[in-house]
């Protein structure tokens, strides 16, 4: 009798033990919570996918409107150094001859008002055969020492006659810019374009990373006939040159 109800308790607890696993793991009775948690990872995985790209597009469009700040200042500043060059254009249009003080005035101007302008000058195209001839009326205009260098035998020269400010560019009276392939490859487009040109940056002095803006310059045809069958003559450029870091600093802001 004991060994009966011995093994019929047995059997009660082995299929109650059943009963409780199989309601444990009753997929029927799970299947709302799983489904549940998996809308929930849903959920959360398509909200983040939205948050992120809606910070992409505000940092695009931030960066969209940066950009578009920044295109316009520059194009303004450039717009500024322009009105410079055809100011100093409408002076050798209007007179027979620019000599040195004439320059000098008005390249003072612009330069006394922007910091990043390091020389306003006046660079002529000078064939080797006239070289002599032109070093000699460059000492006859006050400067008592002109030379071109550095020191080649070249077929032209385009050598700094009339530079301003005066005091802090005095090295540079003379210095032959075709000796600096940028300036050159700017000079010879301003000239055969008939056009204001820019040089992209490079070391236009030793020490300084700047550019230089140019604007060819036409001689004054007095005899009508010549200058009928002769057209425009080139007789060099005017150049600007500029500080870069001082420039963009001017520009854009102090941030640069």
């Amino acid at each position: 009798m004991n060994n009966i109800n011995h093994s019929t308790l047995d059997s009660v607890i082995r299929r109650q033990v059943a009963e409780k696993k199989h309601s444990i793991f009753d997929f029927k009775k799970t299947y709302p919570a799983i489904l549940t948690l998996l809308l929930g990872f849903l959920l959360s995985y398509f909200a983040f996918i939205t948050v992120k790209q809606q910070v992409e597009n505000d940092r695009q469009i931030t960066f969209d409107k940066a950009s578009t700040s920044l295109i316009s200042r520059l194009n303004q500043g450039v717009r500024e150094q322009e009105q410079i060059l055809n100011s100093i254009d409408g002076l050798y249009k209007s007179s027979v001859q620019v000599v040195r003080d004439m320059f000098e005035l008005y390249g003072s101007i612009p330069v006394s008002s922007n910091p990043s302008l390091l020389s306003v000058s006046y660079v002529p195209y000078v064939p080797h055969l006239k070289r002599d001839e032109f070093i000699y009326y460059a000492k006859s205009e006050g400067y008592l020492n002109f030379r071109i260098y550095p020191e080649n035998i070249k077929d032209f020269y385009y050598p700094i006659e009339y530079i301003v400010p005066w005091n802090s560019n005095t090295h540079r009276n003379g210095f032959d810019l075709s000796t600096q392939p940028q300036a050159l490859t700017s000079i010879e487009k301003a000239r055969t374009e008939k056009t204001i040109t820019s040089t992209e940056l490079f070391t236009v002095r030793p020490d300084t990373l700047g550019f230089f803006m140019f604007m060819p310059i036409f001689k004054k045809q007095e005899d009508e006939i010549a200058a009928k069958f002769q057209g425009e003559v080139i007789d060099g450029v005017v150049g600007l040159e500029f500080g870069a870091k001082a420039f963009f600093e001017r520009t854009i802001g102090q941030s640069v």
